[in-house]
């Protein structure tokens, strides 16, 4: 990647998934691009990866942290960041708080808050597969725009749902998170894309400095 000097004038519009706003090498990117180069204007916008990616290709976005798979969608460059997983959130004053299950199966009568798959159909699927492999199937009766707008359904005691581990970074009370061998097994690889093409000394930079603290 070419380095630039700090007084690189320009601008990075930088996408980010609600969730990972609050994920500590994620605010330490952005802090430490900010820093070496000061004269960068850094416009942060918190969309799904399913929006990201179309922006991206409609080069309304430089770059985008977002859950994909290891197939890189056409005319978009990545690399991978961190190997997330799920997690299941619980009401921090429910019956799974004070009795966490062990095993999925143990869910099969609970109420979950879910996401829309037009959101994020590559996060949604690779869900739906692993649940599928399980032959679990969430028994849903809410709906949420995003992981955000879920743990807070979640908190009010709306229901239980399974989300990224990554959201254990964000400040959410009355949620209880929990570990379940059968979620962790589930990678959510979490990816740094940009346009081909898109030849910026300023978006080189970025790139490389999310190497240097992902790695």
């Amino acid at each position: 990647m070419t380095t630039t000097l700090t007084h690189r004038a320009g601008k990075l519009s930088l996408g980010v998934t609600v969730t990972h706003l609050w994920v500590p090498e994620v605010a330490k990117l952005m802090g430490g691009y900010r820093g070496r180069y000061p004269h960068v204007a850094l416009d942060v916008f918190t969309l799904l990866s399913g929006p990201q990616l179309e922006k991206l290709n409609q080069g309304g976005l430089d770059a985008g942290i977002i859950y994909h798979d290891d197939h890189t969608p056409s005319g978009i460059e990545a690399h991978l960041l961190q190997r997330d997983h799920l997690i299941l959130a619980v009401p921090a004053n429910s019956y799974w708080a004070q009795s966490p299950p062990t095993r999925l199966a143990e869910l099969a009568e609970t109420e979950f808050v879910w996401g829309y798959r037009g959101i994020s159909p590559v996060y949604y699927d690779r869900m739906v597969a692993h649940f599928s492999r399980l032959n679990f199937e969430p028994r849903v009766v809410q709906y949420g725009a995003d992981n955000i707008t879920i743990l807070s359904m979640v908190a009010a005691g709306l229901g239980v749902s399974i989300v990224p581990a990554a959201s254990r970074s964000h400040p959410m009370p009355g949620i209880r998170f929990i570990e379940l061998e059968e979620l962790t097994t589930c990678e959510m690889p979490l990816w740094l894309a940009w346009r081909a093409g898109n030849v910026s000394p300023v978006l080189d930079n970025f790139i490389q400095m999310a190497i240097e603290i992902f790695e």
